[in-house]
């Protein structure tokens, strides 16, 4: 397989609505937002609520140790970028997260077979640093 060294896995852009939930995540910590109005989640973060259309929105610690249950997921065979040919075969999951009702967040589920890999299976948070300072979410098996 060829190399990914030269080629960097993406990371995400930051905009004032999300500066918050990455500057967390620059922290090993999960941060989402909580409309004040209405007491619903949003995510992702954005300017008001889609619940109710709120625009009181606050930034809420969830935990360090976010646990979840898998919600959907695809099993990616062929990379589409260059930096994640050494990973194929690599699962894609849509993770519930536990205390955040309505919340589910995208990420990959990293150390298990993908085969492994089931709807309703626990899951893990993780951090993985991307670049320096730049942290992701990643799930693996709770």
């Amino acid at each position: 397989m060829t190399s990914n060294t030269h080629c960097p896995k993406p990371t995400p852009l930051e905009d004032p609505d999300q500066q918050p939930y990455w500057d967390a995540a620059n922290r090993a910590e999960l941060a989402l937002q909580k409309c004040e109005s209405c007491g619903e989640f949003v995510h992702p973060p954005g300017p008001g609520c889609p619940w109710c259309g709120g625009a009181d929105l606050a930034w809420v610690s969830i935990d360090t140790n976010v646990i979840g249950t898998v919600y959907s997921f695809i099993i990616v065979h062929r990379a589409f970028l260059p930096s994640f040919v050494e990973d194929v075969p690599y699962v894609v999951a849509l993770v519930d997260v536990d205390g955040a009702p309505g919340v589910r967040i995208t990420a990959n589920v990293i150390g298990v077979d993908p085969g492994d890999v089931s709807i309703g299976m626990p899951a893990r948070m993780f951090w993985e640093e991307r670049s320096p300072g730049r942290r992701l979410p990643q799930w693996t098996v709770a």
